[in-house]
């Protein structure tokens, strides 16, 4: 199995913490490791002797090399973004077509380990049928900041998919949550390299065409592959689902319940970690993330961010 590691990002999302060359997936957050560094460990436990490509921004090269020291890693440099399928299409179009890839996110965090390694062994047997797999968070709250997978009938190791329900509101995310058979769409996947490359084709032409071109014209040093400003422009600016997981009938799904978060606000990242550095005097409800000592006197409700 090879792992395509997303490690975009624009700093934006939990800023003043990250920023544009310090997005969140860098900072070290969480016991002194950035999430990129949780998340080469997490894959190493899942599947030793998995192969890493980490797809990112050349201006982070030097920030998730020194996190990969000691690990098998390759690296396909991307002047700028243009969302996930054309980033997943590099890495596909980087491997033999019958290699099992396993598509992830850099900047996420899960707490059950061993749930994670059961759900990716089921994937890899829906992959190996030909399936693109992906995974989907058991939802535990109604929430809009996700978009959702309708899941149809089990099958062996997983679920066929119904729908997909892009980011929805209040009340359609708390009436699908009791209706049941929704799940949290996770931006995680599973499929051989030419399974996604045929479906692409059928489905995304413009997107593959565009990436092959790239890749063939891209400057190759060793184990880094730079894509060139001009064939990353001519690539569409569209993301996997869009492309591809909402046309595409050969879509399985794998539930996963493992504490999972895209830490992608700071209410989400107050329910992860706990406060540090903090004195507190008559204040209740806070969430301060600081490198030295805050006290807070009569405050409600604030999270204090340094």
């Amino acid at each position: 199995m090879t792992n395509i590691i997303l490690c975009g990002g624009s700093g934006t999302r939990l800023w003043p913490l990250s920023r544009t060359l310090l997005p969140k997936q860098f900072v070290k957050m969480v016991n002194g490791q950035s999430l990129f560094s949780l998340a080469l460990g997490r894959l190493a436990k899942a599947e030793p002797n998995s192969k890493n490509i980490i797809i990112c921004n050349e201006n982070h090269y030097f920030l998730a090399l020194d996190e990969c020291e000691g690990k098998d890693a390759s690296f396909v440099l991307e002047p700028f973004g243009r969302n996930t399928a054309a980033a997943i299409a590099f890495g596909a179009l980087s491997v033999d077509s019958d290699e099992i890839l396993f598509v992830s996110a850099s900047d996420h965090i899960i707490a059950n380990e061993s749930a994670f390694k059961a759900a990716i062994n089921d994937a890899k047997a829906l992959a190996n049928e030909g399936k693109l797999v992906t995974f989907g968070i058991t939802p535990d709250e109604p929430n809009t900041g996700y978009g959702y997978i309708c899941a149809a009938e089990k099958i062996e190791h997983g679920y066929n998919v119904k729908s997909f329900t892009e980011k929805p509101d209040l009340a359609t995310a708390k009436q699908m949550l009791a209706s049941g058979g929704y799940f949290f769409n996770s931006g995680m996947f599973c499929f051989k390299a030419g399974v996604l490359l045929a479906e692409l084709e059928t489905h995304a032409p413009e997107v593959l065409a565009a990436a092959k071109k790239a890749v063939e014209n891209a400057k190759k040093d060793g184990a880094i592959t730079r894509i060139s400003p001009a064939d990353m422009d001519s690539l569409p600016d569209i993301s996997i689902d869009y492309a591809l997981m909402q046309k595409s009938q050969n879509i399985a799904m794998v539930a996963l319940d493992a504490g999972w978060s895209d830490l992608g606000s700071f209410d989400e990242l107050s329910k992860r970690l706990p406060s540090s550095h903090y004195y507190s005097a008559g204040s209740a409800g806070c969430f301060v993330h600081s490198p030295r000592q805050v006290s807070l006197v009569g405050c409600e409700d604030l999270i204090v961010i340094d």
